[in-house]
């Protein structure tokens, strides 16, 4: 019987950055200033003092210090080549497995590694899909790893973002196990039921709060057909944080015949754009911890106390704060879209060249030499953006802090 393992790092989202808004500022005790509470996602890892990002050169995690701004390592060992199994920036990225950078709180790097495997009853007659989670920490001043704990039959899915609040981790977990007619075990990370869940990093309880997705619903993006498994489109994507609840959302389909009937006759499923695909929005409230159902138009993007959604009446985007709603004007939908929110900007990943400003309320163009570099505004420290972009000439990403006036030419 097969055995694998990998490892999940505690991502951060899915596509939305920190949200400065309510957060504690730490102590100074610590190298790494960790806000508390802060959502992090798999596009902005930042932190008070700096952000960590991946180094595609030698796939290790790396820590961009906001002062220096150069990045270094995060290995506490001296003359380490960040090669080595004890190295803490490759074991976070397993080695290149993943590249999404981890979460760090009170000196301590955060991630989990799961375990499966299919195992047979005393009998011989039946089988079963056995996972187990570990979630870890690495303390950066001394290297010493301890496990904080371990949880089964789901795993610490590696598609959606982290909450952090008064120490407690929340995450989304999953089982994307599946059986077909003749008893082959088939795992898709991303589909199947999931599921809420936290662990406090300080006392390691682990907390299942419940079921994110409807069963019927979640059986439509896993499934079995002609003795083979398929698992599409079936992922929770963590939205952000909200007035008090974490906002998820999920696809699910009309039926398993629609989306089969169209790969049988095209040879792939219908795109997620299609109208045989639907979205649900699901909220979790953090006071009191219940799972809902929402009704509120699904969000384009939540960051810095704002929601943002599309009005398909009024074919705008509209930005909803505590104060209100507003259209975005000018700001268009475009086929692919990407939005995250920087403070004052709302921005789109897969189209750079451009941002929406809250503070003029219009659209604005990234001035040169910005433009054409294909940036990413990934935070924002001491009254300045950070932004990254690859630098072809050198053959390197560049990371840089900018004031608005010169990202924006005004």
């Amino acid at each position: 019987m097969k055995y694998r393992k990998h490892l999940v790092i505690c991502i951060m989202a899915a596509a939305i950055g920190l949200s400065a808004c309510g957060t504690t500022k730490t102590e100074d005790k610590y190298a790494i200033h960790t806000p508390d509470p802060a959502f992090f996602s798999s596009y902005s890892d930042a932190y008070e003092n700096g952000m960590v990002y991946i180094n595609a050169n030698d796939i290790a995690a790396y820590f961009l210090d906001y002062t220096s701004f150069v990045g270094a390592p995060l290995c506490n060992k001296p003359n380490c080549t960040h090669a080595q199994n004890d190295c803490i920036a490759k074991l976070v990225t397993n080695f290149g497995d993943t590249t999404t950078p981890p979460v760090i709180y009170q000196d301590n790097v955060y991630y989990f590694t799961e375990s499966d495997d299919i195992v047979t009853s005393e009998d011989g007659r039946d089988t079963s899909y056995a996972i187990e989670c570990k979630l870890h920490k690495v303390d950066i001043s001394n290297g010493e790893q301890t496990t904080v704990c371990t949880f089964d039959g789901m795993e610490a899915t590696r598609t959606s973002g982290v909450y952090l609040d008064n120490g407690v981790l929340y995450f989304i977990a999953n089982n994307g196990s599946i059986q077909d007619s003749r008893g082959a075990w088939s795992y898709f990370s991303t589909a199947g039921i999931q599921y809420m869940c936290s662990v406090d990093l300080n006392s390691g309880t682990f907390t299942n709060y419940g079921q994110i997705n409807d069963t019927e619903k979640a059986a439509t993006t896993l499934f079995c057909k002609d003795n083979t498994a398929y698992g599409i489109n079936g992922d929770v994507k963590t939205l952000g944080v909200y007035d008090g609840k974490i906002w998820m959302s999920y696809s699910y389909a009309d039926s398993v015949d629609a989306l089969y009937d169209v790969f049988v006759s095209t040879g792939d499923f219908p795109d997620s754009s299609t109208s045989v695909w639907h979205n649900e929005a699901v909220t979790f409230d953090l006071s009191t911890k219940e799972l809902s159902v929402s009704s509120e138009p699904l969000a384009s993007c939540i960051g810095e106390d704002t929601y943002i959604y599309w009005d398909s009446d009024q074919k705008q985007y509209i930005a909803r704060k505590k104060d209100g709603e507003k259209a975005m004007a000018g700001f268009s939908k475009n086929q692919t879209s990407l939005l995250h929110v920087i403070h004052d900007l709302v921005y789109d990943e897969y189209h750079p060249t451009t941002c929406y400003d809250f503070a003029a309320n219009t659209v604005k163009t990234i001035a040169d030499p910005y433009c054409d570099k294909g940036i990413q505004i990934l935070a924002y420290e001491n009254q300045k953006y950070v932004i990254q972009y690859y630098d072809a000439e050198t053959d390197t990403m560049v990371f840089k802090d900018v004031p608005k006036s010169e990202l924006l030419g005004e």
